[in-house]
């Protein structure tokens, strides 16, 4: 059984892979400052802005590596902490796989945000770096971009998906900033194939790759949301401040389809549905619980 450290697995995109690769007769290993709940899931706690803070962990395989500060707004609020958790934190799990005696491969959580804010540079640099580590000594080293992943309960119900879900559900107003403003949305199953497809991939590749993990199809905030109200058959009303276009770069989802055999198959609409049928589970859940 092969056994992968998740650095950050106690997080959204994390916990679900680390759940999936058990299922796929892997030994996960999650690697967090906050402990997730008690799945059967081997946990070490540990800070990966810490030098040598993975020293201790032997026998590994691989590393995925998702220790981040995820999101812009974080980062914007707190540039330092962005970059000593996204590329400290990165060459710190770079360390560890040149120094150990195994030199595990190292699959990178990146993104396809461009730098053009801190989040976007902390991400790049921290590519940089795991591209530089691969050709001066000689790492298996792959980067998958991200697009924008949402589906989950787990998601951060700050951050947009979730939070124009709940207004809907409860009817409030819906405002949107930008609606000409441009994502490529990406449902949390597709990612965690993407990654999968990833692991398997490194068994054979000895250069560094940075591959888009995104669907090829951007959603902008408009449409957005005038999907969220029709499928939550809501009578919240959207409020468009703007319609402006900015400047979008669709990644090219294609060089995931060359070299990982990989290809998102969840649209955006199919996606809100699929979130919104788990979200109605849970509540029946928590209702039952409740009776009970």
């Amino acid at each position: 059984m092969k056994k992968i450290l998740i650095t950050g697995g106690s997080g959204f995109i994390g916990s679900h892979l680390s759940e999936f690769l058990l299922s796929k007769n892997y030994k996960p290993v999650i690697f967090d400052s906050i402990k997730p709940r008690d799945n059967g899931i081997d946990f070490l706690t540990g800070d990966i802005t810490q030098k040598d803070s993975l020293k201790n962990i032997l026998d590994i395989e691989g590393i995925v590596h998702l220790c981040a500060i995820s999101r812009v707004r974080d980062a914007i609020d707190n540039p330092a902490r962005c970059i000593d958790v996204n590329l400290m934190g990165t060459i710190n799990a770079l360390e560890f796989a040149r120094t150990s005696e195994k030199r595990p491969w190292v699959l990178l959580g990146s993104t396809t945000e461009p730098p053009r804010n801190i989040y976007g540079v902390s991400k790049h640099l921290a590519e940089l770096c795991a591209e530089t580590y691969s050709r001066e000594y000689g790492l298996t080293v792959l980067a998958l971009k991200f697009g924008t992943v949402y589906g989950s309960l787990k998601d951060n119900k700050d951050r947009l998906i979730p939070r124009w879900i709940e207004s809907a559900k409860s009817g409030k107003e819906i405002r949107v900033d930008n609606s000409a403003r441009q994502f490529d949305f990406i449902y949390i199953d597709d990612v965690i194939k993407g990654i999968f497809a990833g692991i398997n991939y490194m068994n054979s590749k000895k250069h560094f790759e940075a591959i888009p993990i995104c669907t090829g199809v951007p959603t902008n905030l408009g449409k957005l949301s005038k999907m969220i109200v029709e499928e939550t058959q809501s009578s919240s009303k959207i409020i468009s401040k703007d319609a402006r276009q900015e400047y979008f770069i669709q990644p090219d989802h294609e060089k995931a389809k060359r070299l990982l055999e990989f290809e998102a198959k969840t649209s955006m609409r199919e996606g809100i549905r699929k979130l919104l049928s788990i979200q109605e589970s849970s509540k029946m859940m928590e209702l039952t619980l409740d009776y009970v």
